[in-house]
């Protein structure tokens, strides 16, 4: 039902994750895209995501299937200019107090970062192999909002 898989998800956002977490990504999104997969068959979450990271048996015989994301985001390593407004007062040759604005600017240097954002995606599939729960959990777990 998620019109992304867990690979594309994660290619998706480090090709495009500062334009498209601005505009429109948002958690609310990401429990929107993958609420749709519940009641659904697991074969077709396994076809969607590929196999979980990791499977718990619960002692009712559910079990959580547990999908990890981990993406690097990498910035910096660049120079940018800072501009800083500054005001000089003076007197004129006749007498004046005059201000005069200058805006000056100079190098920045921004060293190169990397943010990890990871999202942990818990889906609670019945023996008969329906998805009967989904809860998620981390900063990285969000998706264009549905409309």
């Amino acid at each position: 039902m998620v019109p992304f898989s867990r690979l594309g998800l994660g290619l998706a956002l480090s090709l495009t994750a500062s334009a498209v977490l601005a505009a429109c990504e948002t958690q609310e999104g990401y429990r929107q895209q993958v609420s749709a997969w519940q009641g659904q068959h697991v074969d077709d979450l396994l076809i969607e995501w590929g196999p979980p990271d990791t499977k718990t048996a619960l002692s009712d015989g559910r079990e959580v299937w547990v999908y990890k994301i981990i993406e690097e985001r990498h910035g910096g390593g660049y120079t940018t200019n800072e501009f800083v407004d500054r005001s000089y007062s003076y007197i004129d040759a006749d007498g004046n107090r005059q201000t005069r604005r200058v805006t000056d600017s100079h190098p920045v240097w921004v060293p190169p970062y990397t943010t990890r954002y990871n999202c942990n995606t818990h889906f609670v599939v019945t023996p008969d192999n329906t998805v009967n729960d989904i809860s998620f959990k981390g900063e990285g777990c969000v998706a264009p909002e549905m409309d």
